[in-house]
């Protein structure tokens, strides 16, 4: 069962990690038009940059996640952080296209 578990924390981790880099790299792209140029000439098209970045950010994470072997962080407390995290990143995303668009 403990296997099991460190790989539940790892994947909850790397998706409440890969929520922050998708906000991260939305918010970005939207003030720097470098960045969002830069991620339509490399990937072809900017939400086509963001989705590979982010797939490679979970990959990458799941493992070194598995390897800190996080075991002592219950997994009720990881969910309840990645329903917070999703929230709040929705939230963020809300007020920042509010502003940009209405001021």
């Amino acid at each position: 069962m403990g296997n099991k578990k460190s790989v539940l924390s790892s994947i909850i981790l790397s998706v409440i990690l890969t929520i922050v880099v998708i906000v991260l790299l939305t918010v970005c792209g939207e003030l720097d038009a470098g960045f969002k140029s830069w991620l339509t000439q490399t990937f072809s098209h900017h939400w086509i940059g963001k989705s590979i970045i982010s797939i490679l950010v979970f990959l990458v994470s799941v493992p070194v996640f598995y390897v800190l072997n996080l075991k002592k962080i219950s997994t009720l407390s990881l969910i309840w952080l990645l329903v917070a995290i999703a929230n709040l990143s929705f939230g963020v995303l809300l007020v920042f296209f509010f502003f940009e668009t209405y001021f």
